[in-house]
Order: structure tokens, then C-alpha cells, then sequence
């Protein structure tokens, strides 16, 4: 068998079907550009149209339907008779993102569910276009100005929206989101060095929209989880995943143990070596980062691992901006770019050096190389398929490639041995693992309804560890969006079983660099479809 690994997978044009499916693919992104929901995650990330906003009131909803019925027959009526298996994966990832759009309006039904949703989509946007590095452009003070002025309105029809529906645990959650929510939108906009831009109305609404919630909140329906029907469904049309739930909480437990071997062993060999101090100042923090990205890229190529081509820019560490401080809690705090800024440098902004940070932001004051890892990854990943010749590859799909890769790099860089002089940084890798085996296990729990909000929270605290506002505010985000959290460790796990039967195919002849190449290139296709053109495979889905 001839395994091609070097190199895109690009459609042949003159094969039946091509024209077709880019044409669609063109509509649908085009779209979906508008009308997907805004979320916290940084992977689905879009570059949204000047005067863009949310629109999820009953109408909007009605008219997304009507629209997704449109493309899905088309869709559907497509001519696939002699295609080849590079324009049968496009197809298939054209109606992956269709499938993902009847999930979110009739499965989720989040607009009348979920208030988190609504803070997501009211004060998300702001949060967004305040990640890019300044200057302030016209533009883009324009933008905000837009962003801040319809937050009364999308308060308005969040509670048009929830009424006689909203759940109380996802409402607890988008009080804790709406905590001083107005005090703190008007301390963002005050910091940002852009003048008259007013804020007092959109933080007006926020409150409102708090004491709202508060008072209805006794009134409201329980939690109600998708259940196990939907959630399979979701796996098998939207992710394209064909693994059985049933297979991924035994791998996931499998890899719980594992993490909790791999720990135990690694904290006995740090047992004695000081823990690293913190940085003196988030400066000294940023410049150490800085250090640790050119010594992640030299490893790279050293070690025959990966190409990083010479045009992306550096996944680089700021400080925390004054106007994106006060609203950190509303999304990963990072800009990890579009297609229209390509070969900039994607910025994670660092907070303060403190002993009691949060999860992730203690494992990167003990070792930068943890973030860029993984983080670095989805930068560098998101960056290259951006690249791709194939127009409908540059498109997010679904996390499980795009997380799995990243988690991958994680363990690949300490099989190479990138930590053996950090003892403490191998310590912190094996919690990683541990984390992502739980969240496999949490995901399915509150999909299924075999595990409450709480439950999963005080699981992640006790059982990782990791402290408790991390435990919480993950515990409520995976209950509102099921799929994600076992993206991580199903996706690490279906890289693994692509290399094996890969090097089993190719022999002598294997390349590992040739194939992290193609892999990170073709980051955003779900792994069972890159299992179909290299292994001739096609998914029973």
C-alpha cells in the first residue's frame, strides 16, 4: 500500500463533484461567519463582519433554521458517483458544520436553555475585540462602539428568550459571568486609550440583566442534560468521531490510571529539586516565555519532529492589558489570529506572578514550555491549515483534531525528553493527563445525566487536583457544551492509533516529521477522515 504523509490532501477539480462542494462549502462558511453563536472557547474563534452582531432572538433562530434546511439539501443532493476521497472528506466536513448548526438550534436550544449563552453573546464580543494588541483603529474603535451599543438589546432578547425555559444550574453559572459585571465593563472601557466611548448603558443592561436572573432563579427548571442518544449522534455527524461512548470512558480510564502512575513516578523524582520560583514581574515572565517558544522551535527541528514554517509568527506571552483585566473571565485570554492577519504574532496575555493563580496560569509561571505546548500549538496549528490550498480545510470543524493535536505535542515533547531537566514540569504534564482523562469522563456524566454540575466540579477538584474556580467554571462550561471536554484525550488517542497504523504501513520508509507535517496542516480535519485518505479507511459513522 502506498501511504502518501508528505504533503496536503487536495481535491483533483476535474473529478465529479468538486465544483459542487466548494461552491456550497464557499455559502456555508460564509454564513456561518454571521451566524454562529460568539463562544468562550479559542479554537471556534471567527472573524466576524464590520457591524457584526449576535442575533438569536425567536426570529433569528426561525430564519437559521430555514437557512440550514436550505444548504443541508443541497447538501444532500450533491452527485458524489466517482469523486475522489478528497472531495468525498470535504463533503463530509461541509455537513459536519450543518450538523453542528441543527445541534445547536434544536438539540441545545441554548438561546432558551442557557443564560450563560447569553453572556456569551451580549458581553463575549466585547471581550473579543479587545484581544488584539493595539493601536485602536478607527475600525476598530467603530466595532466596539457598535459591540457596546446592542448589549441593551441582546439583554433585552435573552430575556424574551428564556423566559418560562432558562435551567437554574446554567443560570448560576452566568451569575457568577455577571458578578460586578457592569463595575468591571466600565473599568475596561475607561483603561482603553480610546476616548468617548461610552459604556454606561451596556453595563446598565448587565445588571439588569443580573437582578433579572436572581429573581426568577427559584422559579427555574433544573439542569437538563441531551442524553445519550443525542450525544452519540452528536459524535457520529458532528465530530465524525466512530468510536462508541462506551469505548472512550474505558480509554479514559485507562488514562486516568496511567496519569496517576505517571505522577506518582514523577513526583517521586522531583522529590528534593526546589520548585522554580516564581518570576519577579510579569515582564521577567513574558521574557522567559519568549526563551522557552524559540527553544520549543529549536527542539522541533533538532529532534526531526515538526517543520515550523519560517513565515508563522511566535506564540509570545504580554502582559495583561488594563482594559482586558477586568473582564478576563469571559474567554481564554489569548489572540490566536484569523486569515486576514496571518504571519503576525499570536499573544497569550499573562497575568501578575502570584502563588495562588489558577490552574494553567501556575503550570506557565513553573515552566513557559507547558503553554507553548499546547496553547503554542493551537496557534501554530490554527495558523498553518489557515495556509491550506484546499479553501475548505482552513475552516473549523470540530475541536477533537484541533485539541487532540495539541494534547499530542504535550506527550511527544516529553518522550523526546523537552522536560528531563524540569522534574517539577513532568510532574505538572502527568496532571494534564490526568485532567483530560477526567474530562472524558465528566463530558459523558453530564451529557448522559449520570453526573450534576456540582458532581463534576467537585470530581475535577479532588481528583486532578486543580483549584476550585477552575473546577467550577470548567464543570459549567462542558455541561453547556457537551462534546468538548473529551475532545482533548479522544483526539490525542485517535493521532496515536493514525501514527501506529501509519508506521505499520509505510515500514522503513515511515517519516515522523513528514507526518506531524501534514498532521498539523490538515489540523481542522477530524482524524477518521485523515485515516480515510491515508489508510484508504473510510469511518463507519
Amino acid at each position: 500500500m502506498t501511504v502518501p504523509v508528505v504533503g496536503p490532501a487536495v481535491p483533483d477539480p476535474s473529478r465529479p463533484g468538486w465544483d459542487d462542494v466548494q461552491a456550497l462549502a464557499a455559502d456555508v462558511w460564509a454564513w456561518r461567519r454571521v451566524q454562529a453563536p460568539r463562544s468562550r472557547d479559542d479554537i471556534p474563534r471567527q472573524e466576524r463582519p464590520a457591524g457584526w452582531a449576535p442575533d438569536f432572538s425567536a426570529a433569528g433562530v426561525e430564519a437559521a433554521r430555514a437557512r440550514r434546511a436550505e444548504l443541508h439539501a443541497r447538501w444532500a443532493g450533491i452527485d458524489l458517483a466517482g469523486a475522489d476521497v478528497a472531495t468525498r472528506v470535504d463533503h463530509a466536513l461541509v455537513g459536519s458544520t450543518l450538523a453542528r448548526v441543527r445541534w445547536e438550534l434544536d438539540v441545545l436550544r441554548s438561546p432558551e436553555r442557557d443564560a450563560s449563552f447569553w453572556v456569551d453573546q451580549a458581553l463575549g464580543p466585547v471581550f473579543d475585540a479587545l484581544l488584539q494588541p493595539p493601536p485602536f483603529g478607527p475600525e476598530r474603535v467603530a466595532q466596539l462602539a457598535h459591540l457596546l451599543a446592542v448589549v441593551p438589546a441582546q439583554v433585552a432578547t435573552a430575556q424574551a428568550q428564556l423566559a418560562g425555559g432558562a435551567e437554574a444550574e446554567l443560570a448560576a453559572v452566568a451569575l457568577d459571568m455577571l458578578a460586578d459585571a457592569g463595575t468591571r465593563l466600565r473599568a475596561a472601557v475607561a483603561a482603553l486609550p480610546v476616548p468617548d466611548l461610552d459604556a454606561g448603558p451596556a453595563a446598565d443592561a448587565l445588571d439588569a440583566l443580573a437582578g433579572w436572573l436572581t429573581a426568577e432563579l427559584p422559579r427555574m427548571a433544573p439542569f437538563a442534560p441531551v442524553g445519550r442518544a443525542a450525544f452519540e449522534e452528536f459524535l457520529r455527524e458532528v465530530t465524525l468521531a466512530p468510536e462508541s461512548v462506551d469505548w472512550m470512558v474505558t480509554v479514559a480510564e485507562a488514562e486516568f490510571a496511567r496519569a496517576v502512575t505517571m505522577e506518582a513516578v514523577a513526583t517521586a523524582a522531583a522529590a528534593g529539586v526546589p520548585v522554580p520560583p516564581l518570576p519577579v514581574d510579569v515582564a521577567a515572565h513574558c521574557a522567559d516565555e519568549a526563551a522557552a517558544e524559540a527553544e520549543v522551535r529549536r527542539w522541533y527541528d533538532e529532534k526531526g519532529l515538526l517543520t515550523v514554517p519560517a513565515w508563522a509568527g511566535r506564540y509570545l506571552f504580554a502582559p495583561r492589558p488594563p482594559w482586558l483585566a477586568p473582564l478576563a473571565g469571559m474567554g481564554v485570554t489569548d489572540d490566536l489570529l484569523g486569515p486576514s492577519r496571518l504571519g503576525q504574532d499570536p499573544v497569550s496575555y499573562a497575568p501578575d506572578p502570584a502563588p495562588e493563580l489558577p490552574f494553567f496560569y501556575r503550570a506557565n509561571m513553573l515552566d513557559p514550555r507547558l503553554g507553548v505546548a499546547h496553547e503554542g500549538v493551537h496557534a501554530l496549528q490554527l495558523t498553518w491549515s489557515a495556509t491550506h490550498p484546499d479553501p475548505v480545510r482552513r475552516e473549523y470543524v470540530d475541536s477533537q483534531s484541533n485539541e487532540g493535536i495539541a494534547f499530542y505535542d504535550e506527550e511527544m515533547l516529553l518522550d523526546s525528553g523537552l522536560w528531563s531537566d524540569a522534574p517539577h514540569s513532568r510532574v505538572v504534564v502527568a496532571r494534564f493527563l490526568r485532567l483530560r482523562a477526567l474530562r472524558v469522563l465528566l463530558d459523558v456524566g453530564l451529557a448522559t445525566g449520570s453526573m450534576s454540575i456540582d458532581t463534576a466540579a467537585r470530581m475535577l477538584a479532588e481528583r486532578v487536583p486543580v483549584d476550585v474556580e477552575t473546577a467550577r467554571e470548567e464543570a459549567a462550561f462542558f455541561a453547556g457544551t457537551p462534546g468538548q471536554a473529551l475532545t482533548y484525550l479522544v483526539g490525542k488517542v485517535q493521532v496515536q492509533q493514525l501514527l501506529a497504523d501509519v508506521v505499520a504501513a509505510q515500514g522503513d520508509e515511515f517519516d515522523l516529521r513528514a507526518f506531524h507535517d501534514r498532521l498539523w496542516l490538515e489540523g481542522n480535519v477530524p482524524l477518521a477522515m485523515q485515516r480515510w485518505e491515508l489508510l484508504g479507511t473510510p469511518p463507519e459513522l
